[in-house]
């Protein structure tokens, strides 16, 4: 979907390499898009997003404020972060809340 004119890519991989999500959302921001990527990685669920350059959206504070109330943890750069979590049941929910987040910085979110 696009938000304020900017395409948001959502994606949950189900089990890969954390290395894998992080260059494929990277791919997608270099496209001057934001993508939150989710992904099972070695027993762990592990929440991924990027954005492309001079874009609104602030990754660390999307992953940060998305998984701490999930129990997880994580961080990052403004334009890279990643982040993680004991429960695989929540990472859908994590994804989707990332989402909302990312389109309220957009200028877009409720």
């Amino acid at each position: 979907p696009r938000h304020g004119g900017t395409a948001v890519a959502e994606a949950i991989l189900g089990s890969r390499p954390a290395e894998e999500a992080r260059l494929l959302a990277q791919r997608v921001a270099a496209l001057g898009a934001v993508a939150v990527v989710g992904v099972e990685a070695g027993g762990k669920q592990q929440l991924i997003v990027a954005r492309g350059d001079g874009l609104a959206v602030d990754a660390g504070k999307v992953v940060r404020e998305t998984v701490t109330p999930l129990g997880g943890r994580g961080g990052g750069k403004p334009d890279l972060a990643q982040a993680g979590g004991p429960d695989a049941d929540t990472l859908a929910r994590a994804v989707s809340e990332a989402t909302r987040l990312v389109a309220t910085m957009l200028g877009t979110g409720t």
